[in-house]
């Protein structure tokens, strides 16, 4: 299928330019003029390669479109194609580029080439003896023998032979694959095939379950549906019942409500002997509200038939503990007269409240003075934050930079003053100066303590020193000088055989 695409594509596809020189059209000859040739095509009389001739009536198309499956595979081939012939055009110089005219110059003599028609034939008499084929006949041609020809015919055999030899083993290859695949999908045919029955099996049972449970299901549905009937009976009874039950509270509660009034504009001294809704051990008790009293007897259309009950019960337990109601009150006219009395009481409060308005009116200037105060106070405090802010923010970057500097001291002249080199190798030559000079450090001295006791042990030896006679102070001083001489001269031969080992082991 590529090969096919491939061949279709290059008869179509624009090729390289090629300079095109026009020749002219020769003059017609004299047995052109003497046969009096009637039709005079383009391409008569031109140079052409007869290898390269075309005959665009039997090629192929170069619209040819694939089919669906070969699609995609034409679609890349086609991009890879052109991105080559563009690459390949790109590297022509500009005036070498092809053009549309050249491209349709560039093979028209070989698309648009008519052979010539030959000559009428006419019949003449040949000068050559009939029997000249009758005494040649039967001898052979002698040909002289061409080594390289036959050479080349010899490998050109052989590599008919090889090459059909090859062709051969991928004949009996693509046998055996064909063989091992029909094989392989035989196989599979007979387990798509025990597949296929088992699937037809499962599919029997699981109609049958399915069936069953369908049936189930059909009579689920049916006795759901009796106790959904039952469901909805016995909801509208409880309607029923809790609509009464709520009309019950409400008469309860303003019962209650009446009752606990008349109790609260009765005497006191009535109130104690009486009234039991209010009463605190021996004491009457002014707390208390409806909203309390209300509070304990509502039910949410929200909750279950269990609070119901709940308030059933409470109904109940109030009747229990409630003793029976008094009255103090027996004419209507004496509420009227404590109404009156309540009435008086409330105007002379008015008149206390609007003597309180000038007081009232001077502590709210007062307390808003106050708090312009405060909220001026407050802005200072707050103005004093910001700058304490500030400052402990600079503070803290001046301590991180002192840190970040100190650590700096640490890490370096501090660490070089202290544990440098050339710092430990003088602690140590003045701890040795010092055990050999006065005694053993066990006390850990310091190095300036050292140093000091060094100094002072120093100027105490040169004071003997002057006083002892020159002579003697010369030969000491030259058997001090040749025990340091033979010191130096052993610890360089030592060195000498370190080195001397460290390169025998180097080997």
């Amino acid at each position: 299928m590529e090969d096919n695409m491939e061949k279709h594509f290059n008869n179509a596809a624009r090729k390289k330019k090629t300079v095109v020189f026009q020749q002219q059209a020769k003059p017609p000859t004299n047995l052109q003029t003497m046969l009096k040739r009637p039709v005079h095509y383009f391409t008569t009389g031109r140079q052409l390669d007869q290898k390269k001739l075309r005959d665009v009536f039997s090629e192929k198309t170069p619209f040819w479109i694939p089919s669906d499956n070969a699609e995609f595979s034409y679609k890349v081939l086609n991009k890879l194609w052109k991105q080559q012939f563009r690459e390949e055009e790109r590297s022509y110089k500009y005036y070498d580029r092809p053009n549309y005219r050249s491209r349709q110059k560039v093979d028209i003599l070989e698309r648009l080439h008519i052979p010539e028609e030959e000559p009428p034939h006419v019949d003449a008499i040949t000068d050559i003896d009939p029997n000249f084929f009758k005494i040649v006949q039967g001898r052979p041609i002698k040909e002289k023998l061409d080594l390289c020809q036959y050479i080349n015919d010899v490998r050109e055999t052989l590599r008919v032979r090889l090459k059909t030899g090859y062709q051969q083993d991928e004949m009996l290859l693509l046998d055996e694959q064909f063989i091992e695949e029909q094989r392989r999908i035989d196989g599979i045919n007979e387990q798509h095939k025990i597949y296929v029955d088992s699937f037809e099996e499962f599919l029997s049972k699981d109609h049958s379950e399915s069936m069953s449970i369908l049936k189930k299901s059909e009579e689920c549905s049916k006795s759901l549906s009796d106790k959904d009937q039952e469901y909805k009976h016995l909801l509208r009874h409880l309607g029923l019942i809790r609509s009464r039950v709520y009309i019950l509270e409400e008469n309860w509660r303003n019962c209650k409500m009446y009752q606990k009034f008349l109790y609260r504009v009765s005497p006191l001294t009535w109130r104690v002997a009486h009234d039991y809704i209010h009463m605190k051990g021996n004491k009457l008790s002014s707390e208390g509200s409806d909203v309390s009293l209300f509070g304990r007897y509502r039910l949410d259309s929200s909750e279950s038939v269990a609070s119901l009950n709940s308030l059933i019960d409470m109904f109940e337990q109030d009747i229990d503990k409630h003793q029976e109601p008094h009255l103090y009150f027996t004419d209507p006219e004496e509420l009227n007269k404590v109404f009156e009395d309540m009435e008086h009481q409330n105007l002379n409060s008015l008149l206390h409240l609007e003597s309180l308005f000038g007081p009232l009116e001077d502590l709210r200037k007062e307390r808003e003075q106050t708090e312009e105060k405060f909220e001026n106070e407050v802005k200072s405090i707050h103005e004093k934050i910001a700058g304490l802010k500030t400052a402990i923010a600079w503070e803290e970057n001046r301590a991180k930079e002192m840190e970040k500097y100190s650590r700096d001291l640490m890490a370096g002249m501090f660490r070089d003053l202290v544990v440098s080199d050339h710092v430990l190798t003088l602690h140590v030559y003045v701890e040795d100066t010092y055990e050999a000079v006065i005694s053993k450090n066990e006390g850990n001295l310091k190095l300036h303590e050292m140093m000091k006791a060094i100094e002072v042990r120093y100027d105490h030896l040169m004071l003997e020193l002057e006083s002892l006679p020159r002579d003697l102070v010369k030969e000491v001083k030259m058997d001090v000088f040749k025990e340091q001489d033979r010191l130096i001269k052993e610890a360089e031969d030592a060195a000498d055989k370190g080195h001397f080992m460290d390169r025998l082991i180097s080997r």
